[in-house]
């Protein structure tokens, strides 16, 4: 589906099972993506996160507040998606 939506800026997948593949997907598909909300979803790791700093270079809002993402997917967020606004985290 992510592959369809190339002018895709802002998903929003709290709240369901989307996993380190779909968010990859997105990732390698939607490069104006700018906002990314992904809450309560232990499927998603540093691996898929990692993926959106290397392939979303505009965004500015990640919420990943209660995931698997560590210190080490942000600080890739940070160091490649500048300016970030806003973050959420646990």
């Amino acid at each position: 589906m992510a592959a369809t939506c190339p002018l895709l800026t802002k998903l929003d997948v709290r709240h369901t099972e989307v996993t380190d593949d779909g968010i990859k997907a997105v990732a390698a598909a939607c490069p104006l993506l700018t906002q990314l909300y992904v809450v309560e979803d232990d499927a998603v790791t540093d691996d898929g996160i990692k993926a959106v700093a290397a392939g979303c270079p505009l965004l500015t809002k990640l919420d990943v507040r209660y995931t698997a993402v560590t210190d080490d997917g942000i600080k890739a967020v940070a160091a490649t998606c500048l300016p970030v606004a806003h973050t959420a985290l646990r």
